[in-house]
């Protein structure tokens, strides 16, 4: 309601898909009714507004979140010692049927080669020096050469002293190729190591990750203490979010 009411002219000759956890508010939505006169007041300044700037509304019921609830009522029947209910045969099926009956499309797109370089290439323009540009860069291309997770290449904060991320001594480069140490990883919860070996990508040097990450070294500050592999100019090693947040913006 106040979506439409604060960007309805927008919106204009729009088509609007709401995805609600609540299953009586999308009833209400997709029906433009209610047994409730208080309720009946939105919804006809809802239609209204919708008529004048001729949008199309539709209400989806989210599934996901009925499993949030049910993992929350678990983990309460758990902490007071009392028969977790929701494992029950019949509430196990509940919920398979209505994942079906309402199937969540994957929009995560996967990073191929073309968006790869489209995210490099854009990352000057956004990046507030020459050093966090070739930060970046060098850590995008080695997540994509070597595969690895966000969580094995960056550090929540800066006082989590923990190895799990790559270290500088993890990392071995040479000029055709560069040697790659991954401690501990999804995977690897006992922490066995597992080397990762990655030769020079020939097709196009802008995106090799031997030569970007050489350079990445070269321009990299030595820092006391700080041994991480990915480190911003102040010393401060990468973390998550903000690597995911530059994605996002130049993706």
């Amino acid at each position: 309601m106040v979506a439409i009411i604060l960007w309805g002219s927008e919106l204009r000759n729009k088509k609007v898909l709401f995805h609600i956890d609540n299953e009586g508010a999308v009833h209400i939505i997709n029906k433009k009714s209610s047994k409730s006169s208080d309720v009946m007041v939105l919804v006809r300044r809802l239609v209204l507004e919708t008529l004048h700037h001729n949008i199309l509304i539709k209400a989806d019921h989210v599934p996901a979140t009925v499993r949030l609830y049910i993992s929350g009522i678990s983990f309460s029947h758990k902490e007071r010692n009392l028969e977790d209910t929701t494992k029950n045969f019949v509430v196990s099926k509940m919920l398979e049927g209505l994942h079906r009956n309402h199937p969540q499309r994957d929009n995560r797109a996967p990073v191929t080669l073309p968006l790869l370089r489209q995210i490099t290439d854009a990352l000057p323009s956004i990046c507030s020096s020459t050093y966090e540009s070739l930060l970046f860069k060098s850590s995008f291309i080695l997540a994509f050469f070597a595969m690895l997770r966000v969580s094995e290449f960056t550090t929540k904060n800066k006082s989590d002293s923990s190895t799990e991320a790559l270290q500088l001594s993890d990392v071995v480069v040479s000029d055709c190729q560069l040697k790659i140490n991954i401690k501990k990883s999804k995977t690897d919860q006992r922490g066995y190591s597992t080397f990762i070996v990655i030769n020079k990508y020939r097709d196009n040097a802008n995106i090799c990750p031997v030569l970007t990450l050489k350079k990445y070294l070269a321009a990299r500050p030595a820092v006391s203490g700080c041994y991480h592999l990915f480190m911003h100019f102040d010393g401060s090693p990468l973390n998550p979010l903000s690597t995911v947040s530059y994605a996002k913006k130049v993706s």
